[in-house]
């Protein structure tokens, strides 16, 4: 198969084709088309470049062995997001960083937001400190359904859960953000 063919075949079917073959150009071709997007999920969890870009070549190598388990009907970037989204918390746990930022304040693109909304600002960087507080696995529901903007039904696919576990869960950690931050900051008042 030519190289301009493999560019128009779906990441399911790359995936499946290096399954079936083991020829490594289908799986450059994955690489090629998610490298650049599993570094930037790295990036976004663990804030530190040169340990996102060693956890993005972890994720890859990873990939080799667990690309037979992927099936195709699921999506090839939801599976592969989980395997990202689930490493970088593996490596968070291990190295005993029980928390994350739900935002980078420094950033530059967060600047002009910050300069304009202070108030707004402060009630996030509360927001954040209660999210903290939370469980790792509460976080990262949170995490999901806020921040990365996934549907509850990819959340439930990722998960490996039903549909209405996955809302119960959110749910529940909402509703616990919620009673911590109104003890922590409104009650004091």
């Amino acid at each position: 198969m030519k190289s301009s063919e493999k560019a128009y075949l779906s990441d399911e079917m790359l995936a499946h084709l290096f399954v079936e073959t083991q020829q490594n150009t289908y799986l450059a071709q994955l690489y090629q088309r998610y490298s650049e997007k599993v570094y930037r999920k790295c990036l976004s969890l663990v804030k530190d470049g040169d340990q996102a870009r060693d956890y993005a070549h972890d994720i890859f190598l990873k990939l080799v062995v667990r690309i037979p388990s992927f099936r195709s009907n699921a999506k090839f970037s939801t599976w592969l997001y989980a395997i990202t989204y689930n490493y970088c918390i593996d490596q968070i746990r291990l190295t005993s960083k029980n928390t994350f930022q739900r935002f980078d304040y420094h950033d530059a693109s967060y600047q002009h937001w910050v300069e304009e909304e202070p108030a707004t600002f402060e009630t996030h960087q509360k927001i954040d400190r209660t999210v903290s507080t939370l469980s790792l696995e509460e976080q990262r529901i949170l995490w999901m359904r806020y921040q990365d903007e996934l549907s509850l039904n990819e959340i439930a696919l990722h998960l490996g859960i039903t549909l209405s576990a996955t809302k119960m869960r959110v749910l529940r950690a909402k509703e616990k953000l919620r009673v911590l931050y109104l003890k922590q900051y409104i009650a004091r008042r």
